[in-house]
């Protein structure tokens, strides 16, 4: 970088090198300081812009994070609109947990400007609502969330299902799902249904729905190992015994299966990550449309 003979050009491109190279380090000050005097000295490659996001991403300085993604977009670099809205949802995190109730209702907006198909924010809108006690709002939130993208329907659901819960509400739930849902083509709707139908003591509704569901091409594994108990624990002897190696050798196979991975990179997890570990993409981490078991819901709360 001292050396005379270097153009400006070249100058540049080794102090990027070098902030690169203390991004990588982890001395995020220096690189920083970098980043910034190239822009500063108006060299304004999108490589700059791309990289202080990067750095402000990681050290959860989400308003920066969002400048630099917005002059990325503009510099020329791809659409940043995914991850501009999981920035501001970040940033409704941060206000929820601050009770700053209004900051957080102006940031969903945000994110949902900038994305309009972004469920987390919608989902986000529900929660906050629920929280305020706007019951009726915070359904229409959590509808709009099941429109936009029926990948998070596992996700989506257990909000309906929770906030028809905490209410006392179960017995309206089926109607709210037959009237706004597609169950038909769910499972995991079905699942939140035969769950409410079990918290209600409907018995009749709880076994037509399970034998409703060996009929289907693409039956719920974790439905279907509930009709195995459903029938272990209604029969005797060896048919009682046949039913319980079925769940076990069920059991068995479900037991290597994850409930979500990453659309980019192949990553599983048994937790929704809205920014994948493996390849740091927003939003690409999704529950598998027909998930083998949905207790991984209950990490995601």
């Amino acid at each position: 970088v001292a050396r005379s003979n270097l153009s400006a050009e070249q100058k540049n491109s080794a102090f990027l090198q070098l902030g690169i190279d203390y991004l990588k380090a982890g001395v995020l000050d220096r690189a920083e300081n970098i980043f910034l005097q190239l822009i500063d000295d108006k060299y304004e490659s999108p490589e700059v812009f791309r990289y202080l996001r990067m750095l402000y991403e990681k050290e959860r300085e989400w308003a920066d994070a969002i400048s630099m993604a917005e002059r990325l977009e503009k510099a020329g670099g791809q659409s940043q609109k995914v991850r501009i809205a999981h920035y501001h949802c970040e940033m409704v995190e941060k206000h929820v947990r601050e009770q700053r109730d209004d900051e957080a209702r102006e940031s969903i907006q945000k994110a949902i400007n900038t994305d309009p198909n972004c469920v987390r924010a919608f989902i986000q809108s529900g929660d906050l609502l629920t929280s305020l006690g706007q019951r009726k709002e915070a359904m229409q939130s959590y509808r709009a969330a099941l429109e936009k993208e029926g990948y998070f329907s596992p996700l989506v659901m257990k909000h309906l299902y929770d906030l028809f819960a905490a209410d006392g509400d179960l017995q309206h739930f089926p109607d709210f799902v037959h009237k706004y849902v597609d169950y038909q083509h769910d499972a995991s709707v079905r699942f939140f249904l035969i769950k409410t139908y079990e918290g209600l003591g409907d018995e009749v509704k709880v076994r037509q729905m399970l034998h409703d569901e060996l009929k289907r091409d693409e039956a719920s594994p974790y439905i279907v190992r509930a009709y195995l108990e459903m029938m272990r624990d209604n029969t005797q002897g060896e048919i009682r015994e046949a039913f319980e190696v079925l769940e076990r050798l069920l059991e068995m196979r479900l037991s290597t299966h994850m409930a979500c991975h990453c659309t980019q990179c192949g990553f599983e997890s048994n937790v929704i990550f809205w920014q994948c570990p493996s390849c740091q993409n927003w939003g690409t981490v999704r529950p598998y449309q027909n998930p083998v078991e949905y207790t991984w819901l209950e990490k995601n709360e």
